[in-house]
């Protein structure tokens, strides 16, 4: 008996969660262009474009971390204070053209 294959994180694409945060963590983290990732993967085996990788990036950026940034930023406008490492960082202050932005769902 097997189970179900999971949904892709991006429908219709080959990516599975564990390359794009291999992706990701290389682009952001590690501050790789994604040639230099592409040269990577080419090593490993995998021929993998920068353009899907970046088209991905997107998807990924569109799906769930402009969210976070959404989320992230409703929080920060009461706050007053941004809490990093345990240690408090004030906030700088909202412009009110950022504020119409954030209070927008």
């Amino acid at each position: 008996m097997r189970a179900p294959q999971p949904e892709p994180p991006i429908p219709g694409s080959f990516a599975t969660p564990s390359l794009l945060a291999w992706i990701v963590n290389g682009k952001y983290v590690m501050s790789l262009p994604l040639y230099r990732i592409e040269a990577d993967l080419k090593a490993c085996g995998a021929t993998i474009s920068r353009q899907d990788m970046a088209n991905w990036m997107m998807n990924v950026h569109a799906r769930w971390l402009a969210k976070v940034y959404f989320v992230k930023s409703v929080f920060r406008v009461g706050a007053g204070a941004v809490l990093l490492d345990s240690s408090l960082i004030p906030s700088p202050p909202i412009m009110p053209q950022d504020r119409a932005r954030v209070d927008d769902p």
